[in-house]
């Protein structure tokens, strides 16, 4: 069944509101490789898969947005971009040492979303704008899959913990994917994920779009959400990952509203 597609769009300079959940005490739960202190301030909250707060073990940082190092502290910034008042928890599972981090993978996604499962009344909605994909259909790669049985027990666990996470009212929002023609990235390609893609639609309901996306994709975030100069890291990209975010932000925020939002039927 086709998913109602949505475009999101809005002039940041000029907003001003009062987020719908502003009276909430829930979080946007942003999993990533690796956060440090670049983004913490009051309302971001970063911890570990045990709930230890981070410290910053990277010595040398490197300057590409998309580097595992980097790219959860960019989430954090377009997600707060969207609303300074956001209640963040960034969720750190990837491996660091003084000098890399390991990326997300499938065994790190099912210990983020159990996280998320023993701590439901602190959560709001989850964004994860990292992708895992095997080569052919939505399953994972097998990285790190062993512990949890394997490449079919794991994408078993992750789609029954996404569906029982959206079941108790809270979505998972996931990036759909940087290559425009390619089947959409994994996990986004699950059908009870809030999947986001970046582009329009056209004037026949048709999406247009440089990236991955298909008839399932939920959000067409466009550049006017997220699209504006850092001042730690510069020009935000034009990618899924900073619309995922945008997207996941904006809906905690209660800002996905007819002001915003246009919807194809």
């Amino acid at each position: 069944m086709k998913k109602t597609t949505i475009i999101v769009g809005a002039m940041l300079a000029s907003l001003s509101f009062t987020p719908a959940q502003a009276a909430e005490t829930k979080s946007l739960v942003i999993i990533d490789s690796y956060f440090d202190s670049r983004v913490i301030n009051n309302n971001v909250t970063c911890i570990d898969l045990q709930s230890n707060p981070c410290t910053n073990i990277v010595t040398k940082i490197p300057t590409s947005l998309s580097d595992n190092i980097n790219h959860g502290d960019a989430m954090v910034e377009v997600a707060k971009k969207q609303n300074a008042s956001l209640s963040i928890i960034a969720l750190r599972s990837g491996n660091a040492s003084a000098s890399s981090v390991s990326d997300v993978n499938a065994g790190n996604f099912i210990e983020a979303l159990t996280w998320v499962s023993k701590n439901t009344s602190k959560v709001s909605a989850v964004s994860i704008s990292r992708y895992f994909n095997g080569t052919k259909d939505c399953t994972p790669s097998s990285t790190n899959t062993a512990a949890y049985g394997g490449v079919s027990k794991a994408d078993e666990t992750i789609r029954k913990m996404i569906t029982q996470l959206k079941q108790s009212g809270i979505k998972i929002f996931a990036s759909t994917g940087n290559t425009r023609g390619t089947k959409v990235s994994y996990p986004a390609c699950i059908l009870d994920t809030e999947s986001v893609s970046v582009g329009a639609i056209n004037k026949t309901g048709l999406f247009v779009s440089g990236f991955a996306a298909d008839t399932n994709t939920d959000y067409f975030a466009t550049s006017l959400v997220y699209s504006y100069r850092s001042n730690i890291f510069g020009l935000i990209p034009n990618t899924t990952s900073a619309g995922n975010a945008a997207v996941a932000a904006r809906y905690v925020s209660g800002l996905l509203d007819t002001k915003f939002v246009s919807v194809v039927q």
